[in-house]
């Protein structure tokens, strides 16, 4: 597999895209299935207490599950009948397990990129974030994806920002929309990596990945 960790660190789904879909990296990682914004993520953090991401006091129902403390949203996993969770127990260990995860890739000698996309870039708390991560995770680097095209300079170590086309709702575009984002975002992504000299082995280009090899052919009426 690969030799860089990748970790999704919000907003919402979107770091997905790289991870698990263009590479299809299907590791449990913390933050992925669900609408974790990247403020929030880093009150959970601060707080330490990786478990309470499933107290059950905290969760209720608003069309999906939620997390009353934290608002993040899990719009995957959960079987919910007659307004109560009926699978919370495959939940806790599905989460126990990535919190295992995420706990051993801070202090793992691999090179980690915590992956974050966002459209709300000027209101991310990126300083503190970093601070947090300076402080709990080694050999690291934070690369934030944004389709917002004003954001105020911020130039720190360990941070990279990547400027990209509009992504939201990227879900619903068409099989050849959807190919040309994922296009630009790998090769920026691609070049990102080379620009900080990060020594990987993924592919060399988009038409390697994953997802460019296993795309049906568009058929033209």
């Amino acid at each position: 597999m690969y030799n860089v960790d990748l970790c999704h660190l919000g907003d919402a789904c979107a770091s997905g895209i790289i991870i698990d879909e263009i590479l299809n990296i299907r590791k449990k990682t913390l933050f992925m299935l669900g609408m974790y914004q990247f403020n929030n993520i880093l009150k959970y953090l601060h707080d330490g207490v990786y478990e309470n991401i499933y107290n059950k006091d905290d969760l209720y129902i608003d069309v999906h599950v939620k997390h009353r403390q934290y608002n993040f949203g899990f719009n995957h996993d959960y079987l919910i009948k007659d307004a109560e969770i009926t699978n919370y127990d495959f939940i806790k260990a599905r989460f126990d397990l990535k919190i295992k995860n995420f706990k051993e890739s801070l202090v793992s000698p691999n090179k980690k990129l915590y992956i974050t996309f966002t459209s709300i870039f000027n209101r991310l708390n990126i300083t503190d974030m970093l601070e947090w991560l300076n402080k709990n995770a080694i050999n690291y680097h934070l690369i934030i994806f944004t389709d917002n095209t004003n954001t105020s300079p911020c130039a720190q170590p360990n941070l990279s920002i990547i400027k990209v086309s509009k992504f939201g709702g990227w879900w619903l575009f068409t099989p050849e929309n959807k190919t040309v984002l994922y296009r630009e975002i790998y090769e920026k992504f691609i070049d990102c990596c080379a620009n900080l000299n990060i020594d990987h082995n993924f592919p060399k280009t988009f038409d390697e990945t994953y997802y460019a090899q296993n795309q049906k052919p568009l058929v033209l009426s």
